[in-house]
Order: structure tokens, then sequence, then C-alpha cells
């Protein structure tokens, strides 16, 4: 029998860029950023901005699954407070969109706040992304999968991805497979802990 791996997909979820990255036994394997191009700001376009937002980070959580099957935990961390009614908007078409993905693949998901965030990461729970940055840079850059992106707008989307796993497997605990629950925020999942293995053939059919 094979033994029973934690792969998680982090996310920190955002209206232009999502950052993302993915822990196999507590290692870093890859990570990234899923990107959209702002619509021109004309009345009544946030429905356009919002699919073209839901479309991309939709393509990127399905390529993560279908690129790492072995997935069995999404940790994503809550967004925060908006400054505009309309990103207000946008983050929660996101967060449901993410809980959707998760359902839909039978994938356990679970939040952890920004405070906790920065709190159960760097020790500091007013850190700033600058603070963040570093965390991650002095704990990763000699052993990441690949160069981190020079471009802070980017870096510190996949920072604090890498930091919401990090502080959510610190109030967890080591292991986080069977785990349920952010101790902070209650219960927010999918469909449950998943169990075995995910064929490929659930995300693509091939032809015959």
């Amino acid at each position: 029998m094979e033994p029973h791996h934690e792969v998680a997909l982090c996310l920190d979820l955002g209206i232009r860029h999502t950052g993302w990255s993915i822990f196999r036994d507590g290692m870093v394997i890859d990570f990234g950023t899923w990107k959209t191009v702002p619509v021109k700001e004309v009345a009544g376009q946030i429905s356009i901005q919002a699919a073209k937002d839901a479309f991309v980070i939709a393509c990127g959580m399905k390529m993560a699954f279908y690129d790492y099957p072995e997935i069995n935990r999404v940790i994503a961390e809550l967004p925060g407070g908006s400054k505009s009614a309309k990103a207000a908007t946008l983050m929660k078409m996101a967060t449901g969109l993410a809980i959707g993905m998760c359902t839909a693949h039978d994938i356990m998901i679970s939040w952890i706040s920004p405070r906790n965030v920065k709190q159960y990461s760097t020790g500091n729970p007013q850190a700033t992304k600058k603070e963040i940055i570093a965390w991650v840079m002095g704990r990763y850059r000699d052993c990441a999968p690949k160069p981190f992106p020079k471009a802070a707008g980017e870096m510190e989307h996949i920072a604090d991805s890498i930091a919401a796993y990090h502080a959510y497997k610190r109030l967890h605990g080591e292991s986080l497979i069977g785990k349920a629950k952010d101790a902070t925020i209650g219960p927010v999942s999918g469909t449950g802990a998943r169990s075995g293995k995910k064929a490929i053939s659930r995300r693509r059919v091939l032809p015959s």
C-alpha cells in the first residue's frame, strides 16, 4: 500500500492576481500566480470583469488538480475587508468559486484569516507585505523548486499563499490530513476529507 501523502494547494485569492503554492509533506514543490487583465472602466462592466476573473481562477484550480491529482486539501487565506463595493463583490465571487471548484472535485477547502496568516507565519499579526515576502525568501530562497519572481506585485501573492500553509499548519498540528476546521473562523469546507486516489480521467476525458 502506498503511503498517504499530505498534498495541499494553498491560495491567496485576489481580484487581479491569485497566488498559489503546492506543498507535499511540508515541502513546497511548485508556485505561481493566475492573472487577469482589467476590463476598461465602463458603467456596467463589473459583470464582465467578474466573468473574466472567475474563468482564470477556475482554469487555474482545474489545472492544479490535473497536474497534481494527489492534492487532498486546499488552504486559502480568507479575503479581508475591501475598500470598495466593487472589490468586495469580486472577492465574494472568488471565494464562492473556490468553494465550488473544491466541492466539484471532492476536496476539502479550509480557510484562515489574514491576521492569523501573519501571526502564525512571521510571528507578527501586523506584518506588512514586505515582511511576509522577506520571511518566505529567507526560508525558501535556497530550497525553492524554481526561482521566485522578481516583481514584488507577483511575489507578494505567492508569499501569502506559502505563509497561509505554514500558519494553518501551526494552528492544527503537524498533520493536516483529516483536519476539518479553522479554530478561529469555524468549519468551512467542501464535501469533506478525501480518501484514496483521484483518477485523472475525472478531469479529462481522452478521445477514443
